[in-house]
């Protein structure tokens, strides 16, 4: 008999599509979320990780919001125990963008919507 692998924390980052409408305005907008996982394998994570993805979306549909599930697009292992400030997700992007046009460009670009579970930096990107 085989030993069985142990069980890890994966970080899994998916992506979700939601039309609603915003004060009787239509509204189209993109979602990333990140979810922890318990799995065996990364195959089992990515597996789990649209479960649950699948799920979020289903739940998440009212009379004004329509959110579809687009894709799990990384699950990342989390090798460390879980603790204040262990590191759950990290994501390398190669890009010769200068410091202030990557930060503008991908983040703080005014079409986001933070949820009260999420609070960005004030004026990061104010140049």
């Amino acid at each position: 008999m085989q030993p069985r692998h142990p069980f890890y924390f994966f970080a899994a980052k998916c992506v979700f599509r939601v039309r609603a409408l915003e004060e009787g305005k239509p509204v189209r907008m993109f979602e990333e979320r990140i979810v922890l996982v318990k799995c065996r394998k990364f195959d089992d994570a990515f597996k789990k990780a649209e479960k649950v993805g699948r799920k979020y979306a289903k739940a998440d549909n009212t009379k004004n919001r329509k959110t579809t599930f687009l894709a799990c697009v990384g699950v990342y292992i989390i090798q460390d125990p879980i603790e204040d400030g262990v590191e759950i997700f990290s994501m390398l992007r190669v890009s010769d963008m200068p410091d202030k046009k990557y930060l503008k460009q991908h983040y703080q670009t005014g079409s986001e919507f933070d949820s009260f579970l999420f609070r960005s930096e004030p004026g990061l990107c104010n140049f």
